[in-house]
């Protein structure tokens, strides 16, 4: 399964017994509406009214291959970062970007591992250094860059501080705010946030 958000209107490709398909909010578009795979990226963005569409697998073609198909023609960017949990004080690390509540992450360098990614844009965006556990998910959302459309594969680590819980924002990155909140706290952010990271979230367990 694929979700993939345009803000916080997602598209999602599955399965044909997805329980997504039960939500009475979503459109399904069906093989038999007659539409080029390759266009539904445009239909997403082009279309503010639809908040959740849904595309299941065709024929032979899986979730996999779909997707593939269905963003062959967009540039495709990979990053990687941080959902640091402090065991100590109980708490989660967020940034607030652009008046916006998100988590630190950053583009991937060439030649660079993801998990390494992720570790090097925790540590400039917020000044902590942080070991590196298991990737809890890949999210992906699309946005203009240079006025093309772009989509963007973030994957995101479990981590946890070295040592010292000082916490800088990288100001020159937007970020106004770096805060430590409880679990509680951390829910209640998501309505000022965005749609991929209440999915890492929900795969980390703290959303159910």
């Amino acid at each position: 399964m694929y979700n993939i958000y345009f803000l916080n209107r997602v598209l999602t490709i599955c399965k044909k017994d997805d329980p997504v398909l039960k939500d009475n909010d979503v459109i399904y578009l069906h093989p038999s509406d007659n539409y080029r795979l390759t266009n539904i990226p445009d239909i997403m963005a082009n279309n503010p009214n639809i908040k959740h569409l849904v595309i299941t697998e065709q024929g032979s073609h899986d979730t996999d291959e779909l997707f593939k198909m269905m963003f062959s023609k967009i540039r495709h960017i990979n990053a990687a970062g941080g959902f640091v949990f402090n065991p100590e004080t109980d708490k989660y690390l967020m940034i607030r970007r652009n008046d916006v509540w998100d988590l630190p992450k950053g583009w991937q360098e060439e030649g660079e591992e993801l998990a390494a990614t992720a570790k090097r844009e925790v540590s400039e965006e917020c000044e902590i250094e942080c070991n590196v556990g298991d990737l809890i998910c890949m999210t992906n959302h699309t946005y203009l860059l240079d006025g093309q459309m772009v989509i963007k594969h973030t994957y995101w680590y479990a981590m946890t501080p070295v040592k010292d819980t000082h916490i800088m924002p990288q100001q020159e990155e937007g970020i106004t705010e770096c805060r430590w909140f409880t679990e509680n706290e951390m829910k209640e952010r998501m309505e000022e946030s965005y749609g991929t990271i209440r999915e890492v979230l929900t795969k980390a367990g703290i959303i159910l």
